[in-house]
């Protein structure tokens, strides 16, 4: 465990930007506050590449689908949460030379007011705390413009993320509304194609209805037998005859039983329960003779109007043949008649299902035709899912949905994580002696490169000073020799 926190300490110490040499000699409370820092960056860096990435993959959904788009989003997505960490750690760098003066000031201000210090030195050191405060809120003021600008931009992008369910709606709504104009042409050419088919769809069935009523009587004509007003006739006389029939049969039924009982009473035999049983020809044997000639005369009249009847059905079925052939003839001048009238109505159902096949199969491609001329011109708006349509999109959802608040607490709460450890170092920093040790290491460091740039600058003006002497020396001992070896003559000259 020992182990692990000597190797992640440094590393956090790093992160935060702190000089680990400084920070090692420091009290642990430094040291843990200075990793608090570290821990803080690691996440601001963390938040700001998700909902980056997160931001652009759905601002630009056209990336979703390449892996070289999507590598180059998550690049650009870690190139701003870098530098974003790397501003904050240059401002937590820079605000311990800030802490290391506050506490300087702090530290020397009682030697500071007991000593008799000039009236315009006050003023001065008045006016350099006054500068110095200053630039640290320009430096401030600049970091939170910054966070701002971040945080606005990245929360727009997020809420593109957190609506997008309702931006796509909104977005083709707009688009409508934008050719609003050009797609009521367009529902003006749907509905006139339509109603064009809806009428070729009624012909087609009207046209339907007739083929299979023609073809219904057809198949009447062909298969049932037609009624003939003979048929009816025949079968009245076949209905007398029958009933003549059984009335003669009945009346021969009557004369057997009559000459039974002229018998029985003849003999004096009891044949039928009405005899007497005396013999000879009494009442009741005459009166059997009677009953069975008036039996034989209803035969007789009976057969004579069956023989009326035969003659009669013998002309009916004269006259059927006759019938049968006048209705052959009409049979099959009304069957050429509805195959005429089939074979018409079967071309004319041909045609118009032929017509509303193509329409119903080209009501889509002429639609689309029809759309494409229409999208062709220059005043048509295509439809777009990019940036901009979603960030109008918004815009319209918080005008109709009323979310303004919503929107300001969303924008507010991603800078405030963005800005999390600069408002820690800024406002929750305590006073620690890691800044004015590291304060105190960088102004030895100049002092000492200082005083070693002095020293050289001394050495140089040295060296340049014996040299000019030794120029000086050697110029005029060359001046001496000259006037000891030059001649006379020269030397006039030289007077001259």
């Amino acid at each position: 465990m020992d182990t692990q926190r000597k190797l992640a300490e440094p590393m956090l110490w790093w992160v935060a930007g702190a000089d680990a040499r400084v920070l090692a000699e420091c009290p642990r409370a430094d040291q843990i506050f200075v990793q608090h820092l570290g821990i803080s960056l690691i996440g601001a860096f963390v938040f700001v590449f998700t909902i980056s990435a997160v931001s652009i993959l759905v601002a630009f959904p056209d990336l979703a689908g390449n892996y070289v788009a999507t590598a180059f989003a998550l690049a650009c997505a870690l190139l701003i949460a870098t530098m974003v960490f790397l501003i904050d750690r240059l401002f937590i760098q820079s605000d311990w030379d800030w802490q290391a003066a506050q506490q300087r000031n702090a530290l020397s201000r009682a030697g500071w007011e007991s000593a008799l210090i000039p009236e315009k030195l006050v003023i001065n050191a008045r006016a350099l705390t006054l500068t110095f405060r200053a630039r640290r809120f320009v430096v401030i003021s600049f970091r939170v413009l910054l966070s701002a600008a971040i945080g606005l931009t990245i929360a727009s992008f997020l809420e593109l993320v957190i609506y997008k369910d309702e931006l796509k709606p909104l977005i083709q709504r707009l688009h409508y509304e934008d050719n609003k104009e050009l797609y009521d042409e367009i529902n003006a050419r749907s509905k006139r194609l339509d109603e064009e088919i809806a009428i070729a769809r009624d012909v087609r069935d009207r046209l339907l209805a007739q083929r299979n009523e023609l073809d219904a009587e057809l198949n009447r004509l062909e298969l049932q037998p037609r009624a003939f007003p003979s048929e009816a006739g025949t079968q009245g006389i076949e209905d007398q005859l029958s009933d003549l029939r059984n009335k003669i049969a009945e009346e021969e039924n009557n004369i057997r039983r009559h000459s039974q009982t002229m018998i029985g009473e003849f003999r004096g035999t009891v044949i039928n329960p009405g005899n007497s049983g005396v013999a000879g020809a009494g009442q009741r044997y005459w009166t059997a003779v009677d009953l069975k000639a008036l039996s034989e005369s209803n035969i007789a009249l009976h057969r004579s109007r069956i023989s009326i009847l035969e003659q009669e059905k013998e002309q009916v079925l004269a006259n059927r043949r006759a019938e049968r052939e006048a209705a052959s003839i009409e049979t099959e001048q009304r069957k050429i008649s509805v195959r005429a009238r089939l074979r018409t109505v079967a071309d004319d159902l041909s045609a118009a299902e032929l017509r509303l096949t193509q329409l119903e199969e080209n009501r889509e491609a002429t639609i689309q035709t029809f759309a494409a001329s229409l999208k062709s011109k220059p005043n048509f708006v295509p439809l777009s899912f990019g940036v901009a349509s979603q960030f109008r999109a918004l815009r319209m959802l918080y005008r109709e949905y009323g979310s303004t608040f919503e929107m300001i607490m969303i924008k507010l709460l991603i800078m405030t994580l963005e800005m999390t450890p600069v408002l820690q170092k800024v406002f929750l920093s305590p006073a620690t002696l890691y800044a004015v040790k590291l304060d105190a290491a960088k102004r030895a460091a100049s002092y000492s490169h200082f005083d070693e740039e002095v020293r050289l600058r001394q050495e140089h003006l040295k060296r340049k000073a014996d040299a000019a002497d030794a120029e000086d020396i050697a110029t005029s001992s060359i001046r001496a020799f000259r006037r000891a070896h030059v001649p006379f003559h020269h030397k006039a000259e030289e007077v001259d």
